[in-house]
């Protein structure tokens, strides 16, 4: 009888925790996705005010001498740039291809 109590009861503390974790999981992915696209634009506006241009494409900004040193983090693996990895000033970036959704960041 005690250990149909003590299963009930772990039953419901399990039924509770796992929909906050997975909450909790979605926001850190969706901070995670927010800070990249924010470092992009740092980088971008950094390279914009050294080159005079207004477009740079991803690939340029990204790598051990680039503006962004750090990859983007394994989770980010399937995700891509809308515009082709193309970032322009003044148009939002979008990051799709999450399991979390698409992220947006105005520019």
């Amino acid at each position: 009888m005690e250990i149909m109590v003590v299963v009930a009861i772990l039953g419901l503390l399990v039924s509770m925790a796992v929909p906050v974790y997975r909450m909790v999981n979605r926001k850190s992915k969706l901070s995670a996705a927010e800070n990249l696209l924010r470092q992009y634009a740092a980088a971008a506006s950094q390279y914009y005010l050294e080159n005079g241009v207004t477009t740079v494409n991803v690939s340029e900004l990204v790598g051990s001498d680039a503006y962004v040193v750090v990859p983007p983090h394994q989770a980010f693996s399937n995700a891509e740039l809308t515009n082709g990895g193309q970032i322009t000033a003044g148009v939002p970036m979008v990051l799709t291809g999450l399991d979390i959704g698409d992220v947006t960041r105005g520019f």
